[in-house]
């Protein structure tokens, strides 16, 4: 047991010194390796929460249900443009890490299920259950890139409807150029002469290896970019969609192998075996996704990786503070007409998670003491006058997060002893500071350069 301990404790210390070792100071040939054993390491603590995990199950569960009406509505763009033959193809590129019988067998089955769903003939309430069964997809699958790139607020419904039915429309158009671009490549007659020279024909196989799985990094990359309601810069997302495009290759390969090497789960699950596999795949697919939406995360944000993704509560002294401190800046940004703040640019001055400063912004928002602007960037300015607000209101709004319904202070009973030392303190509270205006007490800006500036109306 005591030698478990010092395992523990020598882990835990040789981690740490991991985690904060100053790589930005440090040449090239010793930042990059131990920003990629931090980004490991920071990967390997995920995967340990099992939010990963569940998130990928979660996902098994929908794709299993919406997999044909998807197809289904992919079927009919396709074939609007007489390319529908591309989605067999399509399939089984994703599916070979069942190896070549097991994916001819489901895609096969996949497409002939396809093929009976016309989606002219269901009428409006057929098509409309189609539709919002991939559009719940969609919504899960949002919702796990939120929690990956810790964005509290989900797109509001008239966002996904016209988001996602972009993607729906574009999507099944991208991946038929993908799969003609890639045919295209290896059938042309000039490339077919160039490979009979000894020296470009190793070149071009070599390419056509790595086509696919550049066409698949980028079908990734796309993904980490659109998905989560908020900003993914290009590089980290290719990053991210490069990455989990490796793994996915490996890990089919892997897959194939273990499966026509292993015929004890076909007598095991006999008629199930098929399925069986199909949902393992989607199951580990679906990891392989998330995990490079998680290298994409820390490669745009890699002070992220000093940070677990463990429930972060915050004290209330903290909460306060934080939440005095966002009002200040919103308040100095707005009276002295610079860049209005965001949740990520005070997320970095505060050096804290975006969701923590989210959590404290939303409970100001809903006191009407800020307002998130209506433009999409999600910065924020004063709901109302500072110079006409007292510091009570930010106080009581910030002390007030967590109470509704029968959680409130003024349900709870108290005795006449805590009533009076809570009046006490309200009331000292109140005289030394509570009653002075927000401007007055946060916003640092001479009196003569003040102008009276009224909170922007969102149209």
């Amino acid at each position: 047991m005591m030698k478990q301990t010092i395992l523990s404790n020598k882990f835990h210390s040789l981690s740490e010194e991991l985690v904060n070792f100053p790589v930005k100071s440090k040449p090239l040939y010793i930042r990059f390796p131990v920003a990629t054993l931090q980004l490991i390491f920071a990967l390997c603590r995920d995967l340990s929460d099992s939010q990963l995990s569940l998130r990928a199950m979660s996902l098994v569960y929908t794709t299993l249900i919406t997999l044909v009406p998807l197809l289904a509505l992919s079927f009919s763009v396709l074939k609007g443009f007489g390319v529908h033959n591309q989605i067999e193809p399509a399939l089984l590129n994703l599916l070979e890490g069942l190896g070549p019988s097991q994916s001819r067998d489901v895609a096969g089955r996949i497409v002939s299920f396809v093929n009976n769903i016309e989606v002219g003939v269901l009428g409006v309430v057929g098509l409309g259950l189609l539709i919002y069964m991939v559009i719940n997809l969609m919504q899960k699958i949002e919702s796990a890139f939120n929690n990956i790139w810790r964005v509290a607020k989900a797109r509001s419904f008239a966002e996904r409807i016209g988001d996602y039915l972009t993607a729906l429309l574009v999507g099944p158009l991208l991946i038929f150029l993908s799969t003609g671009i890639t045919a295209t490549f290896r059938h042309t007659e000039i490339i077919t002469q160039l490979e009979g020279i000894s020296a470009l024909g190793h070149a071009f196989d070599a390419i056509t290896i790595l086509l696919p799985w550049i066409v698949l990094a980028i079908g990734f990359s796309a993904l980490y970019i659109f998905m989560p309601n908020t900003k993914v810069s290009f590089k980290a997302a290719f990053v991210g969609g490069l990455s989990a495009a490796m793994i996915w290759k490996l890990l089919g390969l892997i897959f194939s192998v273990f499966i026509a090497q292993s015929a004890s789960h076909v007598a095991i699950y006999a008629a199930f075996a098929t399925l069986i596999t199909f949902m393992i795949w989607i199951y580990l697919s679906w990891s392989v996704i998330l995990l490079g939406s998680s290298i994409a995360f820390y490669v745009q944000n890699p002070r992220y990786i000093k940070i677990s993704r463990k429930r972060l509560i915050l004290s209330p002294r903290l909460y306060m503070q934080t939440g005095i401190g966002c009002v200040q800046k919103i308040g100095e940004a707005h009276y002295q007409q610079k860049t209005l703040p965001t949740d990520e640019t005070l997320s970095r001055d505060f050096n804290l998670p975006v969701l923590a400063i989210q959590n404290i912004l939303d409970v100001l928002e809903a006191q009407k003491i800020i307002i998130r602007s209506a433009d999409g960037i999600n910065s924020y300015y004063p709901a109302r006058p500072f110079e006409k607000t007292k510091m009570e209101t930010v106080f009581e709004a910030l002390e007030s997060s967590n109470e509704n319904g029968m959680l409130s202070a003024h349900k709870i009973k108290s005795s006449a002893v805590v009533k009076d030392i809570f009046d006490q303190l309200n009331k000292s509270r109140y005289e030394a500071v509570g009653q002075k205006t927000i401007f007055k007490t946060l916003i640092d800006i001479k009196a003569d350069t003040h102008k009276s500036t009224k909170p922007k109306k969102i149209k």
